[in-house]
């Protein structure tokens, strides 16, 4: 699957609202449209979660839009990497 940025997806989406504790609250299942506000390689996320732009602006290396900023990828990315360390811990 190919998610550009600016381009409308039609998608199947799971939502969870979820605590900080990873704990799931709600889920929800359906059809829907999602839009990217950038394009991520799997190195470039990586690169996030050690720690790389912690010392330059990650829009150096990202390019963002949709009223974003690549900071907030960046934290994004960290955040829901947290979450999925603690459901994949919960998990086993």
């Amino acid at each position: 699957c190919s998610l550009n940025p600016h381009m409308d997806r039609l998608s199947f989406s799971v939502v969870w609202v979820i605590t900080p504790q990873a704990e799931v609250v709600r889920t929800w299942f359906g059809r829907s449209v999602i839009r990217s506000c950038c394009k991520l390689a799997y190195e470039t996320a990586q690169e996030a979660l050690m720690g790389r732009f912690d010392n330059i602006d990650p829009a150096e290396m990202i390019d963002v839009s949709d009223g974003h900023s690549a900071s907030e990828v960046v934290a994004d990315i960290k955040h829901l990497h947290s979450l999925a360390s603690i459901l994949r811990k919960n998990r086993f």
